[in-house]
C-alpha cells in the first residue's frame, strides 16, 4: 500500500476542518436536542431492562422521557432546564414513583450535566436562587420516597449536585478571562498598528 501522500493528509485535514466548522455552526439547540435524544433512549432502555419492584414501567418511562427532554435547552434557558428536571424528581415523589430514581442511573447521570450547564452557561443573577430551588426539590422528592430523609442526605445532596456547578462555573469564568485577554490583545494591535500608521503618515508629510 503506497504512502499518503502530503496532499492528501492536507485534504484529509481540511475535510475534518469543514466538518468541526459545520458542527461549530449549528444551533445548540440542535445539539442539545441530540444529547436530550441520547438520554431519552438510554433511560427508556434502562428502564425496560430493569427490575421494577412491581412499579410501574410506563410511568417511570414517562417521566423519564420528560427529565430528559429538558436537556435540549440545556444551554438557551440552563436554570429553567434545572428546575424543570428538578420539578420531573419532585412530581415522581408526589406519585410515589421511586423507581426512577432509586433503581435507575441515568438520571442521576442527567441531573449532573445539568447542573454543569447551569454553571457553564447560566447567568449570575439567576443560577444560585435556581440552584437553590433545585436542591429543595430534591429533597423532598427524597422526603416523599418510601425511604425518607436520613442523617447526611442534605449535605450529601448539596455537595454531589453542588461539585458540576462549580466545575460549570470555573470553565466559564476561564472562557469569559480569555475572551477578555484576546480582546484586550486584539485592541493593542490595532492601537499599533494605527500608531504606525500615524507614524509612516507623518514622515510622508
Amino acid at each position: 500500500m503506497p504512502p499518503p501522500t502530503c496532499a492528501g493528509t492536507v485534504g484529509a485535514v481540511n475535510r475534518l476542518a469543514s466538518i468541526r466548522a459545520r458542527v461549530a455552526a449549528t444551533d445548540p439547540l440542535w445539539k442539545d436536542s441530540g444529547i436530550a435524544f441520547g438520554f431519552i433512549v438510554a433511560g427508556v432502555v434502562e428502564v425496560a431492562l430493569t427490575d421494577a419492584h412491581g412499579e410501574s414501567r410506563l410511568l417511570t418511562g414517562l417521566l423519564a422521557v420528560a427529565l430528559f427532554s429538558a436537556l435540549a435547552w440545556r444551554r438557551r434557558a440552563p436554570e429553567v432546564t434545572a428546575l424543570a428536571s428538578a420539578a420531573v424528581l419532585l412530581a415522581a415523589g408526589l406519585i410515589g414513583d421511586n423507581f426512577l430514581v432509586d433503581n435507575t442511573n441515568s438520571p442521576f447521570v442527567a441531573m449532573l450535566f445539568v447542573l454543569y450547564s447551569a454553571g457553564r452557561y447560566g447567568e449570575s443573577a439567576w443560577l444560585w436562587p435556581a440552584f437553590g430551588l433545585f436542591l429543595v426539590a430534591v429533597t423532598l422528592s427524597i422526603v416523599l420516597s418510601d425511604d425518607g430523609l436520613v442523617a447526611g442526605d442534605i449535605a450529601w445532596i448539596a455537595f454531589n449536585f453542588g461539585l458540576p456547578v462549580l466545575a460549570g462555573r470555573a470553565l466559564r469564568s476561564r472562557q469569559l478571562l480569555q475572551r477578555e485577554l484576546r480582546d484586550k490583545a486584539e485592541r493593542s494591535e490595532g492601537e499599533r498598528v494605527e500608531r504606525a500608521r500615524r507614524a509612516t503618515e507623518a514622515e510622508r508629510d
